[in-house]
């Protein structure tokens, strides 16, 4: 439990202090590119997503030998280097494709996609091409974090990736102050930290693995033993990537650039929650995936139900205080009263379909555990047929309000029909148990203690960054006093039947 405890711990702070680094500079990049130009930042953060379609597969594959290595006999360790040398050797070839397409593509996204006056056709393009080097140096970044997390890395992991995000922000911010106010530079900086970022978890990875330097690079055999499951985790990725991303690239053709980078303002901030659903997972996941490999049902139910605890805990309290103070918040962070009218809505909308996305997370690390990709498959399909109509439509009637609207109706139709699928194929019993200790009560203890201290305040006019922040305080104070000393026992939790 110290293990997990300290894991969740630097998992936690690293992915904290990114998305601190993320959210603090915005407001320094808007006064120097404006709204428009942070638009078209916010089409390479499209691009930077979009990337995670082409791994195949291999990323989640990566994760999971790595997290076999520590446990494997020492005649199998090699087998598993030599898989992760492979996944590497995809990775940046994969990343040198992309990359060099997107360079040679650029005259045409800037002129036949964005939505962009023709004074401006010729910066665009020259942004995009530097777009898709950033993007080749940093698509194999993702390899190492995964490779390190199945390691159980989390602290080493934890360090670089703030130094990291410390320095893209920083010398982002210095580069543009002190070179030149410009999408270019800003973005020419991101290529040169992409790149020492990726060296540096390179490194770190080779000195974990005894006898990297021992075996081959590269081996058709070993990609087509773990072909399958890539496969399947590949196609799930992708349409994830459509789910996740489709908004924005719909609203990037159908929105005027000014209006999309309001629409990137509020997910930037919606999206923070994602900050706070990946250290539990990649915490979790890891023990989960070891405890199924072993058929240990028993604990495997107590982590899953102690997994999906954590991670609402973390995440309702935070997603509801945002809804509830969208305005406020937008305001005290850009100090533009434009910036704060525009977005607040759809970072309302945003925020609220992120913390139901993040119901699901665990039951998919549950998923992943036991291999059963083709229900994700299917799902995010079925979705994806749902969410292009829909997302259009409501974009161009209800313009920049409507945009968000679909986010926030797919992920509830996932808790509401898709989990009980989940729950039936893998026999977890109670699965009410899940439903009431994830999402009920997490989010009963939060909407009343938000509506009870806002209404509160309100009252005594005292509408401040402290009280905003109190609120939260004692929010986040009632759900750890459930899930700590008023908590559900899951010691007493059995299963009725045997997990598939």
């Amino acid at each position: 439990m110290s293990s997990l405890f300290k894991n969740i711990s630097a998992n936690f702070i690293g992915q904290g202090w990114t998305a601190l680094m993320g959210i603090c500079f915005v407001p320094v990049y808007l006064k120097f590119i404006g709204v428009e130009g942070y638009g078209l930042v916010g089409f390479f953060i499209i691009l930077s997503s979009a990337m995670s379609m082409f791994d195949g597969g291999f990323g989640a594959v990566a994760t999971r030998e790595a997290s076999t290595y520590e446990a494997s006999p020492e005649i199998d360790k090699p087998k598993i280097i030599i898989a992760l040398k492979s996944i590497e050797c995809l990775f940046w070839g994969i990343a040198t494709i992309v990359g060099v397409c997107i360079v040679f593509l650029a005259p045409l996204i800037s002129y036949y996609w964005l939505n962009i006056t023709p004074d401006k056709i010729e910066s665009a393009t020259q942004s995009l091409r530097i777009m898709g080097i950033a993007l080749l140096l940093q698509f194999p970044v993702a390899f190492y974090y995964g490779s390190l997390i199945g390691l159980q890395k989390h602290v080493t992991l934890n360090t670089i990736s703030s130094l990291s995000a410390t320095t893209r922000s920083v010398g982002a911010v210095s580069a543009l102050w002190l070179v030149s106010p410009t999408v270019e530079c800003f973005l020419i900086w991101q290529c040169i930290n992409s790149f020492a970022t990726a060296l540096v978890l390179r490194t770190k990875l080779v000195d974990s693995l005894a006898g990297w330097k021992d075996v081959k690079a590269f081996s058709v055999d070993t990609v087509r033993r773990l072909g399958r499951f890539a496969a399947g985790v590949g196609l799930t990725n992708i349409l994830s990537f459509l789910l996740m991303q489709v908004d924005k690239v719909i609203l990037s053709k159908i929105l005027p650039l000014k209006e999309f980078g309001y629409y990137m303002l509020a997910w930037t901030v919606g999206s923070i929650a994602f900050r706070l659903i990946s250290p539990v997972f990649n915490v979790y996941y890891p023990k989960i995936v070891s405890l199924v490999a072993t058929q240990n049902t028993v604990e495997t139910f107590r982590t899953f139900t102690r997994a999906s605890q954590v991670l609402s805990m973390l995440v309702t309290p935070f997603s509801l205080w945002v809804a509830f103070y969208s305005h406020e918040l937008l305001l005290l962070w850009t100090r533009d009263e434009n910036v704060a009218a525009f977005a607040n809505t759809p970072l309302l909308i945003l925020t609220l379909g992120t913390m139901v996305y993040s119901f699901m997370y665990i039951p998919y690390a549950l998923q992943l555990a036991h291999g059963w990709t083709r229900f994700g498959m299917w799902q995010n399909a079925t979705a994806v047929v749902f969410m292009v109509p829909l997302t259009y439509y409501l974009a161009t009637h209800y313009g920049l309000n409507g945009s968000a609207w679909p986010w926030l109706i797919l992920n509830t139709v996932y808790v509401v029909i898709c989990s009980p699928i989940i729950f039936r194929k893998l026999k977890v019993k109670p699965a009410r148990t899940w439903y009431t200790e994830a999402i009920f009560m997490p989010l009963l203890i939060s909407f009343l203690s938000l509506t009870a201290l806002k209404t509160l305040f309100d009252a005594l006019h005292l509408n401040n960054i402290i009280t905003m922040l109190l609120s939260l305080g004692v929010t986040y104070l009632l759900i750890a006093l459930r899930l700590f000393i008023f908590r559900f026992d899951t010691r007493r939790l059995q299963w009725r039947n045997t997990l598939i």
